[in-house]
């Protein structure tokens, strides 16, 4: 029977991965010029859908002028091109269709006339900004993002591929992507960044910074770069605040909204956000497989139904309390609750030469449970103008619940039943962190500015998976399958690193980063498996 079980296993997911690969994909490019043929870089290139103007892409032109989108798929398009002192420009609408590139030619940008005795100055930020080390997606000046997630809106920023059917995020083609919030490491692992994205409002963000090569500052791990999402803040005194709701549907209803707040008054500023996301959606598919072999025609066909229920809540709660004119004290709470329910229901049947010979039914039940809590106290102090000193101590704590049903029944070619197979997985993943940090920064002078710093880091992490058969009214553990293992890792770390102004056309940043790491593994039946130390400096220079 187990050989049964293997085409509705593997045919699935293989031919929706052969299905990716047929899609057709298309890569746009062109250049963005002055009247006087000089190649501008640093120009936000968006593009839209044609029928709604929604944004599809984005990115920002090279220093020679270049621009180009990835992997787009076959549709209507336009593109709108922009940068501070010139004129907007719109190009006409084009078609993609099948695999042949587009080339968008040469798009040139006019400057504004200004009429000097009536001048209006009006600041809006770009969508994307390239700074020395990092691109800025300044989600907060993006209308397109209103009611999207902060997933949605890293799909469609430059450099960035989102697989959703991986779980993966990948920065100029690297996976390993590291995410941070508000500066701070979340140390989740990359599907829970994932499943965590895609539930997080973007009405509660004001920019996205896209990192891929880490300062000295910086953790000195992933080798993609960082991902630092920075929630609003309101400097203004009083009570203010915002929120949005939305509701879609695709399949089922997916409602959405947000809610942040700021108090301030005089010594004391509170803050808090607030989003929830919710879909229940079918997901329905058919395929069909055939091949020769021996004169034999093999055929096998799958209809499958997924029934998906999923919800997520995020919450914030801050406050910052003023000491002194010189030291600020905050404290931080949060937590995340996301629960994806599945129950699918997958029917195989395999005919040989056109005439049935098996069928499999597998009902299979998930569920995908994410919690985490987290807290941070911060101290930060002005020694001087041009000197101070902060400090962080962070507790994070997070659990992974993953249980699996699988009812298998078999039939013959009259459709009579041969037997039923049941089995259960189980995978529960509890992991602890503590991490304290000082930083401290110095303006040497106009041109130098120093920054140091120091950081210590120990996780706890278990993993307890379980593959049980039910045989006989006795759920049966597959001991090749079943096991529970346990790492702790500490890292502790310095860092220094300096700005410099070398001229007005020239800006330096160099920095050195040390850490030393001890990590080990092991388990009940085997302790050790991974047991290392060992230190690494980490130069970098922009």
């Amino acid at each position: 029977m187990k050989k049964l079980y293997q085409p509705a296993v593997i045919v699935i997911p293989f031919i929706i991965f052969a299905l990716q690969a047929l899609t057709a994909q298309v890569t746009i490019h062109g250049f963005v010029k002055t009247p006087d043929n000089i190649p501008i870089s640093g120009v936000n290139v968006l593009l839209l859908m044609n029928k709604d103007s929604l944004l599809a892409k984005g990115t920002i032109s090279k220093a020679s002028g270049n621009f180009s989108f990835e992997n787009i798929q076959p549709g209507s398009y336009m593109l709108s091109v922009s940068m501070a002192g010139f004129k907007p420009y719109y190009n006409n609408s084009f078609a993609l269709t099948g695999n042949a590139d587009f080339d968008a030619g040469t798009l040139v940008l006019t400057k504004e006339s200004v009429e000097l005795d009536a001048v209006t100055v009006l600041s809006k930020k770009p969508l994307f900004e390239q700074k020395i080390d990092r691109m800025i997606i300044n989600v907060k000046s993006s209308i397109t993002s209103a009611g999207g997630t902060a997933l949605e809106v890293l799909e469609k920023s430059p450099g960035v591929v989102v697989n959703r059917q991986t779980n993966s995020i990948a920065l100029n083609g690297k996976n390993g992507v590291v995410l941070m919030i508000n500066g701070k490491l979340s140390y989740m692992p990359m599907e829970a960044v994932v499943q965590m994205l895609s539930g997080m409002n973007a009405s509660n963000i004001d920019r996205i910074e896209l990192i891929t090569t880490p300062p000295a500052n910086f953790d000195a791990e992933g080798n993609a770069g960082f991902i630092n999402i920075v929630m609003l803040t309101n400097p203004n005194k009083g009570l203010n605040g915002s929120y949005s709701l939305t509701m879609g549907y695709g399949n089922g209803y997916s409602p959405a909204g947000a809610l942040n707040f700021n108090y301030r008054n005089k010594k004391i500023n509170l803050f808090g956000d607030y989003s929830f996301t919710w879909k229940n959606q079918l997901q329905e598919w058919d395929f069909f497989r055939s091949h020769i072999a021996q004169s034999m025609l093999t055929a096998n066909t799958t209809h499958t139904e997924r029934h998906t229920k999923e919800g997520q809540q995020v919450a914030h709660l801050g406050m910052d309390f003023q000491l002194s004119s010189k030291t600020i004290i905050g404290a931080v709470v949060g937590g995340l609750g996301r629960r994806w329910d599945m129950t699918a229901y997958n029917n195989l049947s395999i005919t040989k030469n056109n005439i049935k010979d098996t069928s499999v039914a597998i009902t299979n039940t998930e569920l995908n449970q994410w919690k985490h809590l987290m807290a941070n106290i911060n101290v930060s102090h002005v020694i001087k103008e041009g000197e101070n000193i902060s400090a962080d101590l962070d507790y994070l704590y997070y659990t992974y619940n993953n249980p699996n049903d699988y009812t298998n029944s078999y039939f013959d070619s009259n459709g009579a039943a041969l037997c039923n197979e049941l089995t259960r997985s189980t995978k529960l993943t509890p992991f602890t962190i503590w991490a304290a940090k000082i930083d401290y920064q110095k303006r040497i002078n106009k041109n130098i500015n120093m920054e140091a710093g120091s950081k210590l880091a120990l996780s706890s992490f278990t993993n307890d998976v379980a593959v049980e058969t039910l045989k006989q009214s006795n759920w049966i553990k597959d001991p090749e399958l079943t096991s529970r293992y346990h790492l702790k890792e500490n890292i502790v770390a310095l860092y220094t690193a300096f700005n410099v102004k070398a001229s007005e056309k020239v800006n330096l940043k160099l920095g050195l980063r040390y850490e030393y790491t001890s990590s080990n593994l092991g388990s009940a039946q085997k302790q050790n498996i991974i047991d290392r130390k060992y230190g690494r400096f980490f130069p970098s220079i922009f």
